[in-house]
């Protein structure tokens, strides 16, 4: 598969896609489409965004009512996706860095955590 950046340059992304999510403090590893959407919804962030100084982007906590604590960003636009999130009423949970992709990018190991991992009614 060819997946193209926002900045246009191209990759060629092949799988499996193994997913790695955290569940109890325990990893849990395997075939993204073999974790079930139970194991899914249970899940903690895989990472905390860094701070540090002079970094381009916006790290913080949002406390959101949907999710009942805090949620760690690592820009605006991550959080204002996070309060839009909260004012739909058909979202039920949300969990930020929620899982890490591992797949294979121009025949080298590529991994990325997704922002946000959001359940709907």
């Amino acid at each position: 598969m060819c997946v193209t950046s926002a900045v246009g340059s191209e990759f060629d992304v092949t799988g499996p896609f193994e997913a790695g999510v955290r569940v109890g403090g325990e990893e849990v590893r395997g075939c993204l489409a073999d974790l079930s959407l139970e194991l899914l919804r249970r899940c903690e962030p895989v990472r905390i965004p860094g701070v540090y100084q002079r970094q381009r982007h916006m790290p913080g906590r949002w406390f959101s009512t949907t999710a009942g604590r805090f949620l760690e960003y690592e820009s605006l636009l991550e959080r204002d996706w996070m309060l839009l999130m909260d004012f739909d009423r058909e979202v039920e949970w949300i969990c930020e860095q929620p899982l890490r992709l591992r797949y294979g990018v121009n025949g080298k190991a590529g991994s990325h955590v997704p922002d946000l991992l959001v359940w709907r009614q």
